[in-house]
């Protein structure tokens, strides 16, 4: 899973409101270690980052992704799989004006997810299972509320790692990574919250990629993937029919694919000009780096720093006026705020600790 901002009510109001933070914007996190999802209160002050955690709220499941209903303020977690004896669930959190979080829902799924989505009429939660490959849809009713499942796909292999709705809601792509490394491509039919599949329904994919999450260009017609064994970034072009075109491989300068190596999530700045893909080290933790990259006119990607971050960087979100990625360390249990230079070059601020396993990043303002 996606960083949304929400435009509330000025600072002096919101203190009035007697919330639970007066600061300039809410970070939430699910922990998958402790079950739960957590507020964290966060501003910049003085020139300086002044964070802290004010909420937890027990979901009782493996919470993975999320996902933000910016018009009804929902925030969906969804479980990664379930223990024995337990099911698979997306629970629904109500999220109040002054960033007060309240479990309002949780519905049952037919298997674990490792990335959620919501397509763009809001109707539609789009789920992709990584231990199953399953990629399913779920209808939401009036309140927001997971109700039936309206779609089931299976291409014949696991490990889908993501799936995404096209900025026109017509295309969904899921991508696969490791042994099978593999991008799918669909047509999202939004009246019936099903996927078609187009023909050919697999993009080429160079061998060794692994395709993992996925972000649109905001102006351009290109998606870009981070690459889960490769540990760089790809682009490709959309065609007007929704096939998908092959444009860059870029690598992550400075780090050599090999065991223990694997690049996480991917987000670009709001105006399109870069993006940013962390690399895991589950070794001996010396290659834990985020990769910052140019996007060029013509959707080619140019690497332009590697900086050293927590342990285990799984989750990050660009904030909308492009001055600061915000990255969760799944093991080193922070999350880390980095200036955004004009030239896409990031500098660390501050670090938080806030909690174990958590691997997705959600924040309003």
């Amino acid at each position: 899973m996606k960083i949304v901002f929400a435009f509330l009510l000025g600072l002096s109001l919101i203190s009035r409101l007697n919330p639970i933070h007066a600061g300039n914007f809410t970070v939430y996190g699910a922990s998958a270690t402790s079950r739960d999802v957590l507020a964290v209160d966060a501003g910049i002050r003085g020139g300086e980052v002044v964070a802290k955690v004010v909420q937890r709220l027990e979901l009782g499941f493996e919470a993975a992704p999320m996902v933000l209903d910016l018009g009804r303020r929902l925030l969906y977690v969804a479980s990664l799989r379930a223990k024995e004896g337990e099911g698979n669930f997306c629970a629904v959190v109500k999220l109040g004006c002054d960033g007060r979080m309240e479990l309002v829902g949780k519905s049952k799924f037919q298997h674990g997810s490792a990335y959620l989505y919501q397509d763009r009429t809001g109707k539609f939660l789009l789920a992709s299972s990584y231990f199953d490959g399953d990629v399913e849809v779920y209808r939401l009713d009036g309140e927001g509320l997971p109700s039936e499942r309206v779609h089931h796909h299976h291409v014949g292999r696991d490990k889908a790692h993501s799936v995404m709705v096209s900025p026109d809601n017509r295309f969904a792509y899921v991508p696969y990574v490791k042994d099978r490394n593999g991008l799918f491509q669909y047509r999202f039919d939004a009246g019936a919250g099903k996927l078609v599949p187009l023909e050919p329904v697999e993009a080429k994919v160079p061998d060794g990629i692994g395709p993992r999450h996925l972000a649109y260009h905001p102006t351009m017609p290109y998606v870009f993937f981070s690459n889960e064994q490769q540990l760089g970034a790809s682009s490709y072009r959309i065609g007007c029919d929704g096939q998908l075109a092959l444009v860059d491989v870029e690598e992550a300068k400075g780090v050599k694919a090999a065991k223990g190596l694997a690049a996480s999530d991917i987000y670009l700045t709001p105006d399109g000009k870069f993006l940013y893909v962390p690399v895991r080290d589950f070794g001996e933790g010396t290659q834990d780096t985020v990769h910052a990259y140019r996007i060029a006119g013509d959707g080619t990607l140019v690497h332009i720093q590697k900086v050293a971050c927590d342990r285990i960087p799984w989750g990050l979100n660009v904030t909308p006026d492009g001055k600061w990625l915000l990255v969760s360390a799944a093991k080193g249990n922070t999350l880390a705020f980095y200036s955004i230079a004009s030239d896409g070059r990031l500098a660390k601020v501050h670090s938080l600790e806030w909690g174990n396993m958590i691997r997705d990043v959600i924040v309003m303002e």
